[in-house]
């Protein structure tokens, strides 16, 4: 469900996403039967229609959840939602009921498939129900699904999947407009979901939650209060899952790439398999994997002393992602980030979970007589609430090598989160060690941290991003929030940060801070302040920013700039950014992103993307990026997102720096 987040910073890196704002300190304790429901489980005979209509008869039976309360506050919300669930020896059904006293002001734009979980998310009003298969009371093991009020379907599977249907595995949902509000049905397979093999019935954690755009309320039947704690959620009781014979599946997608650059003929080749080895545990393999047609994430051009990343986008990565990442809190970097690894040969991948508590990722990919990279984290979970990492990588090539080993515990009681972790690294140029200690506590209102940490000059993650070595010292930050039901102002978020580090010889490093106020209006006006002023051993960045978006909950009619000035590094900086994105003639995306830095001379970047809908799983597109006097253009057809065959047809080349004449058609075959 869209619901804004919190997110403590440090060094540019992200640490822990939190709970979103919640209404004042003076709401009302939530009431503990509100949290930590039960519902038990029913099998049915006689399977619903899914096509929106809640008259099935199954339905007339079949257990309820109801009285949904406000994430933010614990309070019941005005506009009730009902929610049911029963299953079968193939599948989970699920509806929802969601009255609406103003039934004309519903809103739901997003027709393309699983843009709930990717990027920012929608802000139509929607409907999920989150699975916790293993009852581990974490994150990252919901399996999560969601349809709008249109019926676009969105889900995010436990351990991260690729966004072919094959492999994410397909399910229906479907909705309807009544003179109440709206109705939804979805059908899911068991098979898409991974779960503990046994003999004895199941208890599942389970959650539903209803996004109102109108009000702006996300309200949950289990209310894991506005810090989204997890031990809160509901449970399904009773689930005998399927008792047919496991046997292990294996898909295949095949690729073929043809392709003309500068007249010379192409040809190019590959496989990936996905083989279910247990109902919990998921193989991946990749042979000859091609990255030419996935358009790469732009990094910024705005002036920062750490590197710039940027996003993931390849499938092969994505796959089972999440369970690559060490430490939900951490103020070092990132001791592995797939985007250090390029082209590969072979690639391989295994990942779930092993048994109720401990979760695997092993990765290793291979560049025949260049390079070798290699991955292992082992999660043990010791509660509900405390969880160990066992971690380590290691890079081998013809002119570098490099191994990370880390071991990080993180416990909470209550609203106190307490983390540790140490690293050790080896191979060339490296043989430091890095180590952290956090305490974090987030309420309704806010979340405090204190971090201390050490990165010696020898350390080195060379799969990884680690922001600063050399340095030792201690992080201050508090977020604060709130949002409002009624008035003008629909909610604030206040972010600080205070450090002072050094560096190993004693002499000064980072000292000083930051601090930013994000304001939203009823009137969906985003505006944003932020001054910021640190040392960096004898350099001072001193800067104010600002910046306004009109629509800022809404994609498709959306504008708006951003604005820095001051000094960085001692020198004059100015930089300003403006965007843009809106869809014309009902099916045509037009986006635009700007960016003009003056520090040292002008560096400019301007990024301009359309992308017209012919139907949900085929579009038009292109981009063409502007970029300190290169341009890079080129245009696309795809036919993705369903089931059978992908087409991709390209002219130009995504991920040049400037334009080149190519055409390039990739057809995608699924097997199994």
């Amino acid at each position: 469900m869209k619901r804004q987040a919190a997110t403590i910073s440090s060094f540019g890196f992200a640490l822990i996403p939190v709970g979103a704002f919640a209404q004042n300190a003076a709401s009302p304790q939530l009431p503990i039967n509100y949290s930590n429901r039960k519902i038990a489980a029913v099998k049915t005979t006689t399977p619903p229609t899914i096509d929106g209509d809640l008259s099935d008869a199954c339905w007339a039976t079949a257990p309820t959840a109801e009285t949904f309360t406000d994430g933010q506050n614990g309070n019941l919300v005005a506009d009730g939602t009902t929610a049911q669930i029963l299953y079968d020896e193939k599948f989970l059904y699920v509806s929802f009921k969601c009255k609406d006293s103003q039934s004309d002001k519903i809103v739901a734009r997003e027709t393309v498939r699983d843009t709930q979980y990717q990027g920012n998310g929608t802000d139509d009003d929607n409907v999920e129900v989150s699975f916790d298969a293993f009852n581990t009371r974490k994150f990252e093991a919901l399996s999560r699904f969601s349809l709008n009020a249109l019926g676009t379907r969105s889900a995010l599977l436990a351990g991260g999947r690729a966004n072919k249907v094959e492999w994410q595995g397909d399910w229906d949902g479907a909705v309807k407009r009544t003179t109440e509000g709206w109705t939804a049905e979805m059908r899911i397979p068991w098979k898409i979901l991974n779960y503990p093999s046994s003999k004895k019935p199941l208890n599942i954690g389970l959650n539903f939650g209803r996004f109102q755009n109108r009000t702006r309320i996300f309200s949950q039947w289990s209310n894991l209060t506005a810090s989204g704690f997890l031990e809160r959620e509901g449970e399904w009781t009773g689930v005998e899952a399927p008792k047919t014979a496991f046997r292990p599946h294996t898909s295949l997608l095949p690729y073929v790439l043809f392709g003309n650059k500068g007249g010379t003929p192409t040809f190019n080749s590959g496989v990936d398999a996905r083989i279910t080895l247990t109902p919990q545990l998921t193989g991946i393999a990749s042979l000859n994997p091609d990255f030419a047609t996935v358009e790469n994430a732009l990094t910024s051009i705005q002036f920062s002393r750490r590197e710039r990343i940027a996003d993931e986008t390849r499938p092969f990565f994505l796959e089972g992602g999440n369970n690559f990442r060490v430490a939900n809190i951490n103020i070092i970097g990132n001791y592995f980030l797939s985007q250090r690894i390029g082209r590969f040969d072979v690639g391989t991948k295994l990942y779930g979970n092993v048994t109720s508590k401990d979760r695997l990722g092993l990765l290793q990919t291979i560049e025949f007589g260049k390079r070798n990279d290699f991955a292992l984290n082992w999660n043990h979970s010791q509660s509900d609430t405390s969880s160990i990492d066992f971690f380590v990588s290691q890079k081998s090539a013809n002119d570098d090598n490099n191994t990370v080993g880390v071991v990080n515990e993180q416990f909470r009681r209550g609203k106190l989160d307490i983390s540790g972790q140490v690293a050790l690294s080896s191979g060339r140029n490296a043989g430091g060690d890095a180590k952290q200690f956090s305490i974090l506590y987030q309420d309704k209102l806010n979340l405090s941290a204190i971090a201390y940490q050490e990165v010696s000059p020898l350390f080195r993650a060379a799969d990884g991003f680690v922001s600063f070595t050399d340095n030792r010292g201690a992080l201050l930050v508090e977020n604060w929030g709130a949002e409002w039901r009624k008035g003008f102002w629909r909610g604030f978020f206040v972010n600080a940060e205070a450090s002072h580090s050094w560096h190993y010889d004693g002499k000064p490093f980072q000292r000083g801070g930051d601090v930013s106020l994000n304001l939203q209006t009823r009137k969906d006006v985003s505006l944003n302040f932020g001054a910021n002023y640190n040392r960096f051993d004898d350099q001072t960045d001193a800067t104010f920013s600002a910046g306004f978006t009109v629509g800022s909950s809404n994609r498709f009619r959306q504008w708006g700039a951003d604005v820095s000035w001051g000094k960085l590094g001692d020198r004059p900086s100015f930089f300003v950014g403006p965007h843009f994105s809106y869809r014309v003639f009902r099916k045509l995306d037009i986006g635009f992103n700007g960016s003009v830095q003056s520090l040292d001379g002008v560096t400019h970047q301007q990024q301009l993307t359309f992308n017209y809908e012919l139907s949900p799983t085929r579009s038009l597109g292109g981009r063409v990026v502007f970029q300190n006097g290169a341009t890079n253009a080129y245009a696309f057809y795809r036919n993705s997102g369903g089931k059978g065959v992908n087409l991709f047809v390209i002219f130009g080349d995504p991920n040049a720096q400037k334009s080149v004449l190519k055409l390039q058609v990739k057809a995608v075959y699924p097997f199994g």
